[in-house]
Order: structure tokens, then C-alpha cells, then sequence
């Protein structure tokens, strides 16, 4: 069955050959993601909080102790960007409308 979600998740999570499979288990509960500009450490936190407010906690799939949610963050930023996984579209403009990448940065 094919997850609705973003091209970020259907180019890099759907055909992911890499991972053994994780990223796949990792994002299909939050397939609606967008790279977001997360630098300093405190944009980081204030868009966590931001999305905990809102959406109450951070989606965590796999390990011991498995929790739904209807977003997550990513574990790795690279040159400040950070994908952010919702479960809607409706959740993931949401956030990219309340985070737009700061006036001259561009991916």
C-alpha cells in the first residue's frame, strides 16, 4: 500500500536501500515532511516547542518503547536544515508557514 505523504518522503524515505529499511519504519507514520532551517540550537527548540503545543509529542516508532505522534524531527541537521515529518499536509504548511528559512538563507 503506498503512504500519501511529500517528495521528500516518496524520493528519499520510500526508496531508501540503505538503511536496511529504517527509514521507512522511522517516517511513514509522519510521511508529510519538510526540510526547515533550524539553526541556532534555539530555532531548533522553539520549532519543537512549537510543534508540542500544537500536536502534543514528538512521534517515536521503533525502539523498546514505541510512541505515536503526529510529527518528528529529524536526527540529523546538515548546513542547518532539519527535515520535520507531520502526519497531514494541513500540519506541514502549518509549520512551514510559521518557519520560513530566515531572510537570505536558502536551501
Amino acid at each position: 500500500m503506498r503512504v500519501e505523504g511529500s517528495r521528500i518522503f516518496h524520493e528519499y524515505v520510500e526508496t531508501d536501500e540503505f538503511s536496511d529499511g529504517i527509514m521507512p519504519r522511522v517516517w511513514s507514520p509522519t510521511p508529510w515532511i519538510c526540510s526547515a532551517y533550524t539553526a541556532p540550537e534555539q530555532r531548533f527548540r522553539a520549532m519543537a516547542e512549537w510543534c508540542f503545543d500544537r500536536l502534543g509529542p514528538e512521534s517515536f516508532p521503533f525502539g523498546d518503547n514505541p510512541r505515536p505522534g503526529r510529527w518528528r524531527s529529524g536526527n540529523a541537521t546538515v548546513f542547518g536544515w532539519t527535515w520535520f515529518g507531520f502526519d497531514t499536509r494541513e500540519e506541514m504548511d502549518a509549520f512551514a508557514a510559521a518557519w520560513p528559512a530566515p531572510e537570505g538563507v536558502a536551501p
